[in-house]
């Protein structure tokens, strides 16, 4: 927050860069936002194995983000991938606290199965 008021305080304008600053810069911005939301749903450091506030914060970025920039493609689908993931991750994240974790289950009678067991029936 120091740094938001040191910009209001100096009356720094912000604007949107335009043409070809917009398209040397957004990719960078979009690798962040990237970056931010990765750390949150697989945390590197700390006690937490996801961290949802920093989830929450990249989707907010990104969602300002496509508002500011509507017709850039890339931002909607950054957007829509963290979407996607932060509605699995609400769901997941409570297993995780518990160190719940279920072996795979297995499959029985699959097809593959059916075939070997009647090929080695047949000799």
């Amino acid at each position: 927050m120091r740094a938001k008021r040191a910009l209001t305080e100096a009356r720094v304008p912000f604007e949107v860069p335009r043409g070809a600053e917009l398209a040397a810069r957004l990719p960078s911005v979009l690798e962040v936002v990237h970056l931010i939301f990765n750390e949150g749903y697989a945390a590197t450091r700390g006690e937490d194995w996801m961290r949802l506030e920093l989830c929450d914060e990249a989707l907010r970025l990104g969602r300002i983000l496509a508002g500011l920039v509507p017709h850039e493609a890339g931002v909607h689908g950054l957007v829509a991938l963290m979407e996607l993931a932060a509605s699995r991750a609400r769901a997941v994240e409570p297993a995780l606290r518990r160190n719940v974790f279920r072996p795979p289950r297995r499959r029985r009678g699959t097809r593959l199965r059916r075939k070997a067991r009647r090929a080695v029936r047949r000799g």
